[in-house]
């Protein structure tokens, strides 16, 4: 009986050996040439609340696109925005275009509007969708969905997405940082 057992544990593994040879682990890394999805939120349907017109970041393609997120109340993102201002007057919107996602759940297309307009910023402001919050999130971590962090995004003419970090940046060293994005062919 034993004998049938350990025939039959052996005949089971030549069976499975070949098959687990080929496996690939669950978590495999993707190897360089294995093109990856572009992001959902790239595609996701925002509306700029000054305007009312509809867009989504990849309507953008062939342009450099920073991606500011923010919450009205927060002090570090009015400094911030004052910078993208500044930024904006360096770069004309055929080199770059700005977009602020205001990320705060408390608040609406009616107070984001007011804010934009009473601090003279002419660029889309939008209520970032909770989809994208959590995209965004999951994509490139936690830090990226909170406003006092400043966390800014490039996406270069392509759609590729690149994280510029956190904090306070200055017009100037956000050129700095964009220049090799601006610069690449167009």
């Amino acid at each position: 009986m034993k004998q049938f057992q350990a025939l039959s544990i052996v005949f089971i593994l030549v069976l499975l050996l070949p098959s687990c040879a080929t496996a690939q682990p669950v978590n495999a890394p993707q190897t360089a040439n294995t093109p990856l999805p572009p992001p959902a939120w790239l595609s996701m349907d925002l509306t700029d609340v000054s305007t009312g017109k509809s867009f989504t970041i990849n309507d953008f393609k062939g342009k450099v696109v920073l991606v500011d997120a923010m919450a009205i109340w927060c002090p570090n993102c009015l400094r911030q925005a004052q910078h993208l201002k500044d930024l904006r007057a360096i770069y004309g919107p055929e080199d770059l275009v700005v977009v602020t996602l205001d990320i705060d759940l408390n608040e609406n297309e009616a107070m984001l509007a007011e804010y934009a307009k009473k601090n003279g910023f002419d660029w889309p402001f939008v209520v970032a969708p909770l989809a994208m919050m959590r995209d965004i999130g999951n994509l490139y971590g936690a830090r990226f969905v909170d406003p006092t962090l400043s966390p800014t995004l490039v996406v270069d003419r392509t759609g590729e997405v690149f994280k510029m970090g956190f904090g306070e940046k200055k017009a100037e060293d956000m050129s700095k940082s964009l220049a090799p994005f601006i610069k690449a062919d167009k």
